[in-house]
């Protein structure tokens, strides 16, 4: 999810009022600055010559070749702790003294939350950032490795996340599992296990545990009374009822973790996009880029496949539910929302889904129109866009929206009727 400003793409409630430049300014002759990258590369002087293909880079003729230096110098050129500093230095002072300060190959993290639950994420910031640059270099998009490394908030406790969210980035972070904040240049996020959707669900079950408590006191009662039956009836009530209760809490926790994993590499992928010459801070990007981007690297487990072309199964339900329901936004509103401010959890649902099944099926089936538009986003000017801007951009290198849309619909609908038939056979054979 993202934070921006008014005039940019944004999936929070609100706005962020601070203006970001882009990650480096455009070199005034970016020729001359490749060409002086190559001398400092020969020479050993690994940090200038980084530099200087990253500045190269905002050249279209040097791109691609820009950017495979850059990487090839990445490791050798590495970071510096005084840059760390100065990227990290305003949060800290907002944030106090509570925070600890974990740095990983790639990123610098900030972080209130339990160690073991923040290495654990690190380590998945650092997974999503391979597959990142693995996809974009398959798909034929050069992207630049990060001048710095890359900034991240981690939160322990929800409500400690929404005060943060409202006083340092303006806006009400209810319905949002983090975001990543244009203003910041860095995600935001919290540990699930705190949040009041969990909290409350718990509580329910404390219903069923106080309900057990009662058996097994009435279990107790009944062998004082000599009623062996009775209590043997009742400890077996009780013990039917422990052990579903504990499968539910399994079974949510396991749900709960599998959600931060996917929301940890969202949101990391949208930390990369703005950082790596995808997208710039200062450039309005409709709904459907930005999301389905993000959405398309999700998953709930990184040791498996996943990336543009693996499907997510909780995204693609979505997809479904949407489409069955007659739910599915235009798609002309979708190539041409840019931003978010009216938007609410509820609202935004059938446009995640929608934004995430358009960018699976051009990757999909117009692969080299997707590159192709991807590097024409890279170098649109500041500032807005027009509707006719949006939809005359997408028609250029997809063809037109009309055509798109019914051929979407009849996909999308055949295939969730497919799936619904085939869940309600297996229901069907199992008696239930």
């Amino acid at each position: 999810m993202l934070v921006s400003r008014r005039v940019m793409f944004a999936v929070a409630a609100a706005t962020v009022l601070a203006a970001c430049a882009s990650v480096r300014a455009a070199s005034p002759d970016p020729k001359d600055a490749f060409e002086r990258a190559k001398v400092a590369e020969a020479e050993g002087r690994h940090s200038d010559a980084f530099e200087g293909y990253l500045e190269a880079w905002h050249d279209p003729e040097l791109r691609a070749e820009s950017a495979r230096r850059a990487r090839a110098l990445e490791r050798i050129a590495r970071f510096r702790a005084e840059d760390d500093l100065s990227a990290i230095q305003p949060l800290q002072q907002k944030l106090g003294s509570a925070f600890a300060t974990y740095r990983s190959r790639s990123f610098l993290v900030l972080s209130d939350a339990g160690d073991a639950w923040t290495r654990s994420r690190i380590t998945l910031l650092e997974r999503a950032r391979e597959q990142y640059f693995r996809d974009l270099d398959r798909l034929g998009v050069p992207v630049h490795p990060h001048a710095h490394r890359l900034v991240c908030v981690f939160f322990g406790e929800h409500g400690d996340y929404l005060q943060f969210a409202k006083k340092h980035d303006g806006f009400n972070a209810g319905w949002t599992a983090g975001y990543y904040s244009m203003g910041h240049n860095a995600i935001i996020i919290h540990d699930d296990r705190t949040s009041p959707s969990l909290t409350r669900i718990l509580r329910e079950m404390d219903v069923d545990q106080t309900r057990i408590d009662e058996l097994n006191e009435r279990a107790k009662q009944a062998d004082r009374q000599r009623q062996t039956q009775q209590a043997e009836l009742l400890r077996q009530a009780a013990a039917d009822l422990e052990e579903n209760l504990t499968a539910d809490r399994e079974r949510i926790e396991q749900q709960v973790l599998r959600f931060g994993v996917a929301k940890v590499l969202h949101e990391a992928v949208h930390l990369l996009a703005f950082n790596t010459g995808l997208q710039k801070r200062d450039v309005a990007y409709p709904l459907w880029v930005s999301e389905g981007l993000a959405s398309s690297f999700e998953t709930d487990n990184t040791s498996g496949r996943f990336g543009f072309a693996f499907a997510y199964e909780p995204r693609r339900q979505q997809l479904d539910e949407i489409v069955l329901r007659g739910e599915l936004p235009e798609l002309f509103d979708l190539l041409t929302l840019d931003d978010n401010t009216h938007l609410d959890a509820h609202t935004a649902r059938p446009l995640y889904a929608a934004a995430y099944g358009l960018f699976k099926e051009l990757h999909r089936t117009k692969r080299a129109q997707m590159a192709a538009y991807l590097k024409e986003l890279a170098d649109l000017p500041p500032g807005e866009q027009t509707d006719a801007e949006h939809l005359a951009r997408f028609e250029r290198h997809f063809g037109a929206v009309d055509t798109l849309e019914r051929r979407l619909t009849r996909r999308w609908t055949a295939a969730a009727r497919e799936r619904q038939d085939e869940q309600a056979a297996g229901w069907q054979a199992a008696g239930l």
